[in-house]
């Protein structure tokens, strides 16, 4: 059974769900095949990162979903770090949402923050070269982050006014947690740190809309979405037959032949026709 969305919890290690463990080891897995290729001088680890530039110009369309399972390879404890708060937090959500969910969550996140980067990307450029912000057209984005800060911000959004026990700090609000998680991304955007902020900032808003029900997670599942796909189809071939119909009967419409102004005894106009009586087409 689960459990019941808006009660209570804290920032712990509940029990992990397979969703959670097929997602921690998807990004171990896809971390030391990356670290291999690049040893191994494999040439098409060079287009796994985002670069808006190369996603843009170059139609690298796989840089979103590519980027978001590499973790830097210079530093291990991007990924661990990573994985350490999606395991503190993933399982709650995914005993609230159910493995479905939880997994839908993570990849909506993940991918929102790549859409919010190559926005930002797209507002810099008119500033050019010499604009102080333009090194995010070019500049090169990996790592799990924006998928787990969604997932995070879903879960405390959940606990909007719920107490969550923080280690050393004790029970506080849910949307105060979050609060402090926006405001040191604000921080990180200010200073020389090289992190992702608009990937951070991007999967938190959507797992914040996620979590408060503003967007259902469940109506983005394959199936759902293949069935709405499949309605707007009908749809527009309803319509478009429609429109053949109304089409057709434009070209039968019946012209007047004119009327001598006299009425018949029960009222109605009296019309003058052609010689062979059919009405006038065209």
């Amino acid at each position: 059974m689960r459990e019941p969305m808006g009660s209570g919890g804290g920032i712990a290690f509940p029990k992990v769900g397979t969703g959670l463990k097929a997602v921690v080891a998807a990004n171990v897995g896809a971390y030391i095949l990356y670290l291999v290729a690049l040893r191994l001088n494999l040439g098409f680890t060079a287009v796994l990162p985002l670069v808006p530039k190369e996603f843009f110009t170059d139609f690298y369309l796989w840089q979103p979903v590519t980027s978001v399972l590499i973790h830097s390879p210079s530093s291990v404890g991007h990924l661990l770090l990573n994985m350490l708060f999606l395991w503190m937090m993933g399982g709650q959500v995914e005993r609230w949402w159910g493995t479905g969910g939880f997994i839908r969550a993570y990849v909506i996140s993940g991918l929102m923050g790549a859409a919010l980067t190559l926005l930002a990307a797209l507002i810099v450029l008119p500033m050019g070269p010499a604009g102080p912000l333009y090194y995010l057209w070019q500049t090169q984005t990996m790592g799990a982050s924006g998928a787990v800060y969604g997932v995070i911000a879903a879960a405390l959004a959940v606990q909007w006014n719920s107490s969550i026990n923080l280690f050393l700090v004790g029970p506080v609000k849910g949307k105060h947690v979050l609060a402090f998680f926006v405001f040191i991304q604000f921080l990180t955007a200010l200073s020389f740190d090289n992190s992702s902020v608009t990937s951070h900032l991007g999967g938190m808003l959507v797992g914040f809309l996620m979590g408060r029900g503003y967007l259902r997670q469940d109506r983005l599942s394959p199936k759902r979405l293949r069935l709405w796909w499949t309605d707007r189809k009908v749809q527009r071939e309803v319509a478009r037959r429609e429109a053949e119909r109304k089409q057709r009967m434009a070209r039968f419409e019946v012209l007047d032949g004119g009327k001598d102004g006299a009425d018949d005894v029960a009222g109605k106009p009296i019309y003058r026709y052609d010689d062979d009586d059919d009405p006038v087409v065209h």
